[in-house]
């Protein structure tokens, strides 16, 4: 994967962090706020089941007051009135029940049904079944006939139908029917039947907070699963299949005293309307977000990588694409400083190698007064491994006199090589700091940098330890010409003419070993003072061989030399 890819999907990973946090907190939150939701609706239901409880206790009452009535049991068992006596006796149930009818507001109105004498009485009439039924309560949609079989009948026990439409033309009302077969308890051949008759807004009222709070659906089912009434919908709508195809979110609530059911059914639209709401107020942050992240992710990665690039075309341009496959920019420019390391190191070790050349020529331009001494500096003398610590500096000319027992052929290569150990004897000799240059083809010349405290001794001691080392170990005898320590490098070339001198001066010693150009300056002696054409011809003469010619000329040089001593 090259770099680019990476920034890219690094800033990508942090930018998407905060997203994958805020999704999670987001379910978290949502599973909260339906846990809320769902409390609030329980809530309700629970307060709506408490009251609905306590009206139907109410009902109850009634319904005991009168099942246990002790002038009941005589009129289940009498037949059709026939006389006063029993038409009073049904009269004065009557007004027995009228005391039980405004005992609860909660009750519309009631009856019991005598099957013996197909009697019904209420606490405001008497009649019998089908006059009561075609005149005062008939259900729609249900005969006379199916209404004795189904209804009453029937032994029913603490029994309620649906919610239907009840009553004639004129007085029709939605009315919750309770069941309860005479006498108490009687299920397989009742005798009677106890209907009490509820209004549907005395429960709906009490269920209207709920719906109106949660736009949805309550409905009632009795203890045996039955649908008794529902407000504010359908109650066929569960969760999941709504009318309009939407989710449903259902709640229930069980009552242990009634056995009712209370089910709500909530659409999941109207729930989460407004959590939907913030919902797509969030997705579009969140779209925004990431448009704009995806964009501040792209320019910061064209951005750290504009350098990189630039680095690569650089190296691109300034070397050739590496042999071996890449990985990646990094790896690129890892394998080209690695090559750029190579090569300085390897320059590094030319250098090196090349570094006693430039010494020694540099060595050798000093001592003839070539350079600039003022202009040098302590790193351009480190460049040439070149390094003056002390204020003092003198100059010692080496002149490889007889190299007869080392050198067997007189070879060139013989004679470079004593010249080298001559050099690296005096270099190594611990007396001061020390460089040698190779000046003639006998000639090494030596620069030496020595504190102030040094002094002549010190030099004749070096001397004679490099001459003690050469001879011994390498059977070359040496002659050493020192200058006169002066302080500066100004002096240096001044150095070398002075310890030329003295090593001049050695044939008139008969090659004295060790000459310092002090001591010659002083010393008072006899001197040969002849014109130079008288030398050139004695020369001549000595390389011919020629003795008439080499008397001749040494006889002009006693006789000029005669002259000059008087």
């Amino acid at each position: 994967m090259n770099v680019l890819a990476a920034l890219l999907l690094s800033y990508l990973a942090v930018l998407l962090l905060p997203v994958a946090v805020f999704g999670v907190l987001y379910t978290q939150i949502e599973k909260v706020m339906e846990q809320n939701a769902n409390h609030a609706n329980l809530a309700l239901i629970e307060q709506a089941k408490q009251v609905v409880d306590g009206r139907l206790d109410e009902m109850h009452l009634i319904a005991r007051n009168i099942t246990s009535h002790p002038k009941l049991d005589s009129l289940l068992r009498s037949g059709a009135p026939s006389s006063g006596t029993d038409h009073y006796a049904y009269l004065d149930f009557m007004r027995e029940l009228a005391r039980y009818r405004n005992s609860s507001s909660f009750v519309s109105d009631f009856y019991v049904y005598f099957r013996e004498s197909d009697m019904i009485v209420t606490p405001s009439m008497k009649s019998n079944s089908a006059m009561f039924y075609s005149g005062v309560y008939g259900y729609d949609g249900m005969t006379y006939e199916q209404w004795k079989m189904d209804i009453l009948h029937v032994g029913h026990y603490n029994g309620f139908l649906p919610i239907a439409e009840v009553g004639n033309a004129a007085r029709k009302k939605r009315m919750l029917t309770f069941l309860q077969a005479l006498p108490f308890g009687e299920k397989s051949d009742p005798k009677g039947m106890l209907a009490i008759f509820i209004d549907e807004r005395q429960i709906a009222a009490l269920l209207e907070k709920i719906t109106k709070a949660s736009h949805g659906t309550i409905y009632i089912k009795d203890a045996s699963g039955q649908v008794i009434m529902s407000y504010g919908g359908n109650p066929q709508e569960t969760e999941g299949d709504g009318e309009d195809g939407g989710r449903m979110m259902t709640l229930s609530v069980h009552s242990a005293a009634s056995g009712w059911e209370y089910v709500s059914v909530v659409p999941e639209e109207v729930f989460w309307a407004k959590v939907n709401g913030m919902k797509r107020m969030a997705i579009g942050v969140l779209v925004v977000y990431l448009i704009a992240g995806a964009a501040a992710c792209v320019y910061m990665t064209y951005r750290a990588y504009n350098p990189l690039r630039d680095i690569i075309r650089f190296i691109r341009q300034s070397k050739p694409a590496p042999a071996h496959r890449v990985r990646n920019e990094y790896d690129y420019i890892k394998s080209a400083v690695a090559d750029s390391f190579e090569k300085q190191t390897e320059m590094a070790e030319q250098l090196s190698r090349q570094t006693p050349v430039i010494r020694s020529n540099f060595i050798a331009r000093l001592l003839k007064g070539y350079v600039n001494v003022r202009e040098l500096s302590t790193e351009s003398l480190a460049f040439m491994g070149v390094s003056f610590p002390y204020p003092c500096y003198c100059v010692a000319a080496v002149g490889l006199r007889d190299a007869s027992e080392f050198i067997r052929g007189d070879t060139e290569g013989e004679w470079a090589l004593i010249r080298f150990v001559t050099g690296k004897v005096a270099e190594e000799i611990p007396f001061a700091v020390s460089y040698p240059v190779e000046i003639e083809k006998d000639l090494v010349a030596v620069v030496l940098n020595m504190p102030e405290h040094y002094g002549v001794a010190d030099l004749y001691d070096w001397a004679d330890r490099l001459q003690t080392v050469i001879g011994q170990r390498f059977k070359t005898s040496t002659t050493v010409g020192i200058s006169s320590i002066r302080h500066g490098l100004e002096p240096i070339a001044s150095c070398f003419a002075e310890s030329m001198k003295a090593l001049e001066y050695s044939i008139f010693t008969a090659y004295k070993p060790v000459l310092l150009y002090e001591e010659m300056r002083n010393k008072a002696e006899d001197y040969y003072d002849f014109p130079l054409e008288t030398e050139i011809q004695l020369i001549n003469a000595v390389k011919s061989g020629d003795k008439k010619r080499r008397k001749a000329s040494s006889t002009i040089c006693t006789g000029t030399i005669s002259a000059k001593s008087r």
